[in-house]
């Protein structure tokens, strides 16, 4: 894929996550081009860290998509992830 600053690397549509009966992270839309930066901010139990999680391959998300680089993927591990090149990094261990 050849990289410009109108092509999208990360789009995360209609990302959903429940922990039982707790919506962690409810319908979210993100889209990332190269040479943007962004900051997901909000109240602690936001979601902040669920959505990152999901798109680090920690937990899996109950629905929606991820698209990078122009492909739809799963990533079913942290390993995952990185091998695309997606790495997570954590404040707090």
């Amino acid at each position: 894929m050849k990289v410009n600053a109108n092509n999208l690397i990360l789009k995360i549509e209609n990302i959903s996550k429940h922990f039982g009966g707790l919506v962690a992270v409810n319908n979210v839309h993100l889209d990332l081009r190269y040479r943007e930066v962004h900051a997901v901010v909000g109240e602690n139990g936001a979601g902040k860290s669920t959505l990152m999680n999901i798109l680090g391959g920690i937990v899996k998300r109950d629905s929606g998509k991820i698209i990078y680089k122009g492909k739809q993927v799963e990533f079913e591990s942290p390993i995952d992830s990185m091998k695309s090149g997606i790495a997570t990094i954590h404040q707090e261990l």
